[in-house]
C-alpha cells in the first residue's frame, strides 16, 4: 500500500526547509582570526549591530504564528542580531505587499526574509529577488 502525502503537508515541509535554509544563509561566514596587534594602539570600534528584518504572512493557526515568531526571536538572539518582525498586513498598511517590497528594495533597504504567498514570478519580474 502506498502512502500519499497531502498537498498541505508537502507545502508545510518545503516552507520549513526553505525558511531554515534562508536563515542559515543569513549567517556571515567566519574568517580566520586576525593577529593580535602589538603595543598600545587605539581601541577597535564597536562592532555594528546586525539587523534581521522579517515580513511574515500571519497564518490562521495562532500556535504556528507564535512558534514561527519565537523561533525567529531565538535565532536572532543567538546571533546577537536586532530582530524586526512585521506582519504583511501591517507592513503593507492597506497597499499591496508587492509594491511595498519593491519600493523597499529600490530604496536599498530590502527585507531579509519574506514568508508570504506572493507570486515568485511577479517578484522576480519586479527585480525584488
Amino acid at each position: 500500500m502506498r502512502k500519499q502525502i497531502s498537498r498541505r503537508r508537502f507545502l508545510q515541509a518545503t516552507g520549513g526547509v526553505l525558511s531554515a535554509s534562508v536563515l542559515a544563509a543569513c549567517v556571515a561566514p567566519g574568517g580566520a582570526p586576525a593577529p593580535a596587534a602589538e603595543g598600545g594602539g587605539e581601541a577597535a570600534p564597536a562592532a555594528e549591530t546586525s539587523r534581521l528584518w522579517v515580513i511574515l504572512d500571519i497564518d490562521f493557526h495562532d500556535t504556528y504564528n507564535e512558534y514561527t515568531q519565537k523561533a525567529l526571536q531565538d535565532y536572532a538572539a543567538e546571533q546577537g542580531w536586532e530582530l524586526e518582525l512585521a506582519d504583511s498586513q501591517g507592513f503593507a498598511a492597506g497597499s499591496g505587499e508587492t509594491e511595498r517590497i519593491a519600493a523597499a528594495v529600490q530604496a536599498g533597504d530590502p527585507p531579509d526574509l519574506v514568508r508570504h504567498t506572493l507570486s515568485p514570478q511577479l517578484l522576480h519580474s519586479l527585480d525584488t529577488t
